[in-house]
């Protein structure tokens, strides 16, 4: 029990301070939008009057600026679409209704991002079967951004628990080892806080144990990466 207790505390410190670290590397890149469906109604607000319903083509990126009540304020990162509504441009700030700021605003974070990923399960090919994942790793990733949806390379490093049977003891034993785990993959992104995707990747955690720094594939979840 008090292993168990000693584990789950050095788990918290590692979400902390990888937490932290992602709050340092990345302070405002979780204000980039990529526009996924043409829309129009955006306004410049520096000019006067306001120029309105100004079209905004599938495949732009904006960066958000402020959020006021009824508002949101953004400039544009990058233009979209095949024809680009003339009155856009780079340096203005340009604002939509807050209502209409929907899902046709898909958050992404411009090149390199961070976050927290699990992965509950992991098939072993040494032994051809599958085993409680017990990963709980940093990882960093590289957004490539399409028109509808974002892919993104991931690797990662982190903690990884294992139970190992003590075939020696009289009981057969079964002890619960803490280790290192690493590796790399593929994600897409499903929601704006939520990644899914396929990674590989190796466990260090006893030299006798017959797994240790073996292949293993996994299905991993990520969470603000």
């Amino acid at each position: 029990m008090n292993k168990l207790i000693n584990y789950n505390k050095i788990y918290l410190i590692f979400i902390l301070l990888s937490t932290a670290l992602t709050a340092q590397i990345l302070p405002e890149r979780d204000n980039y939008y990529l526009v996924i469906a043409d829309t129009r109604g955006i306004v410049n607000s520096e000019t006067n009057p306001g120029e309105t319903n100004i079209a905004l083509g599938m495949g732009s990126k904006i960066r958000v600026v402020s959020v006021e009540s009824d508002k949101v304020y953004f400039k544009i990162h990058v233009l979209g679409g095949d024809l680009p509504d003339a009155r856009l441009n780079g340096t203005s700030l340009y604002y939509i209704p807050k209502s209409e700021f929907t899902d046709k605003y898909f958050r992404f974070r411009a090149g390199f991002s961070g976050g927290l990923l699990v992965t509950p399960f992991k098939f072993r090919p040494d032994k051809k079967k599958i085993y409680p994942g017990g990963n709980l790793a940093y990882s960093g990733s590289w957004s490539i951004n399409f028109s509808e949806f974002i892919i993104k390379p991931v690797v990662f490093a982190g903690l990884t628990t294992i139970s190992i049977v003590d075939v020696n003891s009289q009981n057969a034993e079964t002890e619960t080892k803490i280790g290192y785990t690493a590796g790399f993959g593929l994600g897409i992104k499903v929601t704006n806080a939520f990644d899914l995707g396929i990674v590989t990747g190796w466990d260090f955690i006893d030299k006798d144990w017959e797994s240790n720094g073996r292949l293993w594939l996994a299905l991993a979840f990520g969470f603000g990466i």
